[in-house]
């Protein structure tokens, strides 16, 4: 290595020992005065900074601390601009000839306030009109001048806030890179990076702001020839809405968007586009992906900018391309005094991209919905000082008109339909729509009338209107059940989930708002004749003879219905749920009343094990599924005649609750057997076989209907029974084989008419009999039972198979007296020795 080269290190080392070394002795806070100064008279506000320290390199410079620069009183109190960290770094070419010169200023995280006046004064223009009239050269000038060089100005991870007034606004940007610099005479370039967000709530995934371009020196900042180019990036469409609103109003999708915006400051024009993928309501994520692209392009001037202008005014129009048509919008604002027109207007738009648009705004749309037909028309909306109530106006018409869905199995033709708002459409002058003052219009769109066939003899008839907050349609004629179904489901209003066939007249309000996602509500009122219905879970059609159904907005009222399922009739009301969400309880109510309930036939109706055909598949399911498993009801059911196999029950009534295969049955009444009967029962479906549970009171009951049963009359008196039971099964064989039951009985003044305890032969009379029984395994046993004779009083013991096999014994002080063995219709009585010649069996 040369002694030169050797030179040159050792130089080098020694000027960076010294640029380690050096600036922490150097004392540079003395200038602070003169850099306060400095820094008040360049931007025409007081500033004050904490620390100052010298910094050599990587290129000389001042470190200052704590920079704090105040705004003019008459916008705010609180500082322009703070910044923890300011460098200034020199530039060195400047150093040879004896002045500072500054080459950058690095801010780190600085926060600027920026506030906008009621007048729409900006507090920052008067600091970008000194800016714009002091003289500078640009800042890649190679070579030094007697002007000063602008500085490269630069800011890493800063914030800016926003005032109207003295009222701080929710929006800020964050995390904001910002450069300002000058590359031609009299030519500033800007380049800004932020994040959007509110400060009143949690916000994510609002995108990145970009903001690129160049502004020139002018006399007057309105004058100010500007062009920028701006895009905001994967911004997730429920936060934006967050952002703008406060709150997530359930719209997802990916925007990302684009614009220029060129002219004078004060007279901008601008074009933006707008693309938006996937767009979709929160809760719908079926379906194909649906983009809508928007382009839009406008100018708006301030009234600043023009002598005797009564208040800002502006144009636009954007344009929404779907199909081969279009969906235009062209705004123009009129003054300062919130005067605007608006007017939309569709250019052949295709009816089938307004029904894809409608199945992903809208939940329970089927997502083969299509439809033919073209929509043109126009709508013109006017706010002007003289009505401050926004007037629409307009016409069109949609063409051609057809649904389609494999849900309508047939299509849906609607023809052409006719909107109007009986008000005619505003006239315009050039691009600035001129004020009319609309007086007694009506505020919505109408549809005139038009035919529908939904199955009746003759079309039915549908008014409608469209309004800024909803829109409303009615529906009056005759109508086929399962085609109105396949209309109702098709457009999503919530409708019972069964076949239902048959004619009704009917009258329906089909009404909804745009805001929020709630449900469109259908009322109105439709009598039914001769109608049919296929219920899942139940073997046979319901036939309703006759019946009201109205139709509120929670759910559907049946009243004076009448009908029949096989051969149980019934009279009575009901109330279906219309939307049953699967967090909430869907609970039916019935009232039902029958002339005659054969248990049997239910039983027949419900019970999967019974049907002879496979009755679920004709539901669209593969698993055969109980109605009594699945469904949700209350209510109350009453039948004259209750039958029971051989067992009749008259005046029979329960309260009943089923939930899902829980079946609860209160109060229980019945006149059974020539007594009273009250009870609880309840039933599990959920298992397999079902478990059936009761409890109750049978009262002042005739023991020889008990023996009718039997066809054979084997006692008589009258008995009041107290019963808990418990059984399980599919049929009744199952239910005998599992039962489980105890029993009190207390029976008076009766008699046993095959049974003798004396030499005469004469039926067994029982004074008084208190038992007590318990049933399992097909056997009823009896214990701790007394019987009290004519002739004495016995203790009984025994049991009684449900095949009617007898083996009882009877007591006598402790001592047995008699046997009873055989069977109920020709009992044995076997006595003691002491008694042999006592006993004799009564033929």
């Amino acid at each position: 290595m040369s002694r030169t080269v050797k030179r040159i290190l050792f130089a080098l080392v020694i000027i960076v020992v010294l640029g380690l070394l050096v600036p922490p002795f150097v004392n540079v806070n003395r200038y602070r005065g003169r850099i306060n100064e400095a820094i008040s008279n360049g931007m025409g506000r007081p500033a004050t900074i904490g620390q100052i320290s010298l910094r050599l390199l990587p290129q000389p410079g001042f470190v200052l601390e704590n920079l704090v620069v105040a705004d003019d009183p008459a916008f705010s109190a609180e500082p322009l601009l703070r910044a923890d960290e300011v460098t200034a770094s020199l530039r060195l070419s400047s150093l040879w000839r004896g002045r500072l010169e500054i080459a950058r200023l690095s801010l780190k995280y600085p926060s600027l306030n920026l506030v906008v006046t009621p007048d729409n004064r900006l507090n920052l223009e008067a600091l970008l009109a000194r800016a714009a009239h002091t003289p500078t050269a640009p800042t890649t000038a190679k070579r030094p001048e007697a002007r000063a060089r602008f500085p490269y100005i630069e800011a890493e991870g800063g914030r800016i806030n926003f005032k109207r007034g003295l009222e701080e606004q929710v929006f800020a940007l964050t995390d904001t890179d910002f450069a300002l610099w000058s590359p031609w005479e009299d030519e500033w370039r800007m380049r800004i990076a932020s994040r959007p967000v509110r400060t009143d709530v949690a916000i994510s995934d609002t995108g990145e702001l970009k903001i690129d371009g160049s502004f020139h020196r002018a006399d007057n900042l309105l004058q100010t020839p500007v062009n920028i180019n701006f895009s905001l990036d994967r911004i997730q469409l429920g936060q934006l809405t967050k952002l703008i609103s406060g709150r997530d109003r359930g719209w997802r999708g990916g925007l990302n968007v684009d614009g220029k915006i060129t002219g004078q400051a004060g007279t901008p024009k601008f074009t933006m586009h707008a693309a938006l993928d996937d767009f979709r309501r929160y809760d719908i994520v079926r379906g194909e992906a649906l983009r809508l692209d928007i382009q839009c392009s406008g100018e708006y001037v301030s009234s600043a900018s023009q002598a005797g202008a009564a208040g800002d005014s502006g144009h636009w129009l954007c344009n929404l391309p779907l199909g081969s048509g279009s969906l235009l919008t062209e705004t123009t604002l009129l003054n300062s005094s919130h005067e605007y027109s608006v007017r939309v207007s569709a250019k052949s738009l295709p009816m089938n991209s307004v029904v894809a648009f409608a199945r992903h705004a809208k939940r329970d749309l089927p997502e083969d919905l299509s439809a033919t037909g073209v929509i043109n028309g126009a709508i013109d909306i006017l706010r002007i000082a003289q009505n401050p109530s926004p007037q629409i106006s307009g016409e069109g018409s949609a063409t051609g008109v057809t649904l389609k869905s494999s849900l309508l199995g047939k299509d849906l033709v609607l023809g052409d339909l006719a909107i109007n708002t009986g008000v005619p459409v505003q006239a315009t002058h050039g691009s600035r729509r001129m004020p009319l003052v609309m007086s007694n219009s009506v505020a919505r769109l109408n549809i005139r009338q038009f035919p529908i066939a939904i199955g009746g003899p003759v079309p039915a008839n549908v008014n409608g209107w469209i309004a800024r907050d909803g829109y409303g349609f009615d529906l009056a004629g005759e109508a086929e059940m399962s085609r109105l179904l396949q209309v109702a489901r098709t457009l999503g209003i919530g409708v019972p989930k069964m076949n239902i066939f048959g004619s009704a007249h009917v009258q329906v309000e089909l009404a909804g708002h745009w805001r929020g996602f709630t449900q469109p509500t259908a009322t109105g009122t439709a009598s039914l004749k001769n109608v049919r219905a296929e219920v899942p879970g139940i073997a046979s059609p319901v036939r309703i003879t006759s019946a009201l159904a109205t139709l509120a907005a929670n759910d559907i009222r049946l009243q004076s219905a009448s009908g029949s399922v096989e051969k149980l009739n019934f009279n009575g009301s009901a109330i279906f749920p219309r939307h049953c969400e699967a967090d909430m309880p869907c609970i039916s109510r019935f009232e039902i009343q029958a002339d005659e309930l054969d248990v049997d036939a239910l039983n027949r109706l419900v019970n999967p094990r019974l049907k002879s055909h496979p009755w679920y598949k004709m539901f669209g399911g593969d698993v055969e599924q109980s109605l009594l498993a699945s469904a949700q009801a209350t209510g109350r059911v009453s039948a004259k005649r209750l039958v029971l196999g051989t067992l009749i029950a008259n005046h029979a009534s329960a309260d009943f609750q089923l939930n899902k295969g829980d079946l609860q049955l209160n109060n229980v009444r019945a006149d059974v057997l020539g007594g009273a009967h009250t009870g609880q029962w309840s039933a599990n479906f959920k298992v397999a076989p079902p478990a059936y549970k009761g409890s109750g009171t049978l009262s002042r009951a005739a023991l020889a209907q008990v023996a009718a049963l039997t066809h054979d009359l084997w006692g008589t008196g009258t008995f009041t029974a107290r019963y808990d039971l418990t059984m399980k099964g599919w049929t009744l064989a199952e239910l005998e084989r599992s039962a489980q039951a105890t029993a009190t009985v207390g029976l008076r003044g009766g008699s046993l008419r095959h049974i003798a305890l004396d030499a005469h032969g004469s039926p067994l009379r029982v004074l008084s009999l208190d038992a007590r029984l318990s049933l399992a395994k097909s056997t009823l046993r009896i214990d701790q039972s007394r019987m009290q004779t004519p002739n004495g009083i016995y203790d009984v013991s025994g049991t009684a198979t449900l095949d009617r096999t007898l083996e009882f014994t009877l007591q006598r002080g402790g001592v047995p007296a008699y046997t009873v063995t055989g069977t109920l219709e020709k009992p044995q009585v076997t006595a003691a020795p002491t008694r042999q010649a006592e006993v004799s069996v009564k033929p």
